[in-house]
């Protein structure tokens, strides 16, 4: 089963482990998966009013097909309607699901799977441990780097500030270009030499596929000097300067939540 986003993927790889976790004798059903993917949905939700991320019984009912094919759930029955068991494989695969994130997923999936690790973390070791007779040494560093959720974090951090830089960037060349075209339209500078400099000094980040002088030919007449005086200044005004300021709180959030982490200790060390 292909998962359409990372929001989807977070929330079904945590329910499924959940599932495992509470239901580690007898095995979980469909109906429970479901429901931990509902309220864990309900925890990482910014916005209560906002659409939620859906999944159909179908859906469900192949990404379950699709573990055991895999190998990395199992059913506990012969029955049609068997209730099912990850393997050790299995949950080091949703494990890797959860740990492994995306740049550009929306901040409250990342926040969810970084709290997931982190509040969970000597549960998970002891239901991965669980499934087996051994725990080798290999088994101990990959589990270990999985649930190195201080590693996470880190990573997380820094390409916000990455992000936080080229936003700034951004910000800079458009409030640069626009102050310089008033500037060559006040002098009489016709329009064809002002959008040639603004084009050589500040290409914009679609340059290489239509360059600034093929997109203003394009516009309306009118519309040309507003676009190079005006809207570029309006646009880091309006779009990207509250941007900047959501990105730098969160983290300053994400640098809060990282001063105040314990030190823990190596799985091989418990």
């Amino acid at each position: 089963m292909a998962i359409i986003t990372s929001e989807l993927e977070t929330l079904l790889s945590t329910a499924t482990v959940a599932c495992q976790a509470s239901f580690q004798e007898s095995g979980f059903r469909q109906r429970n998966l479901r429901f931990y993917f509902e309220l864990f949905r309900e925890w990482a939700s910014w916005d209560r009013s906002a659409p939620r991320a859906e999944l159909q019984t179908t859906q469900f009912t192949r990404f379950l097909n699709e573990l055991v094919r895999e190998g990395h759930a199992k059913c506990v029955t012969r029955a049609p309607r068997s209730p099912y068991l990850l393997t050790r494989l299995g949950l080091i695969e949703l494990l890797t699901r959860i740990s492994q994130r995306n740049e550009a997923e929306p901040h409250h999936t990342f926040l969810f799977a970084f709290y997931f690790l982190r509040a969970y973390r000597d549960r998970l070791i002891r239901l991965v441990t669980r499934e087996g007779s051994d725990f080798p040494t290999a088994l101990q560093i990959e589990l270990e780097a999985l649930l190195d959720y201080r590693s996470l974090l880190s990573t997380k951090i820094k390409s916000l500030q990455k992000s936080i830089r080229k936003i700034k960037a951004g910000i800079e060349n458009a409030e640069s270009s626009s102050a310089l075209s008033q500037n060559l339209f006040h002098r009489g500078i016709a329009l064809e030499e002002i959008v040639r400099e603004v084009e050589q000094k500040f290409p914009y980040e679609f340059h290489a596929e239509k360059p600034l002088h093929e997109l203003i030919a394009e516009i309306p007449e009118e519309a040309k000097q507003w676009e190079l005086e005006t809207g570029n200044a309006l646009r880091a005004k309006l779009l990207w300067k509250p941007a900047l300021s959501v990105e730098q709180e969160f983290l300053r959030q994400l640098q809060q939540i990282e001063a105040s982490l314990p030190q823990g200790a190596n799985i091989s060390s418990r």
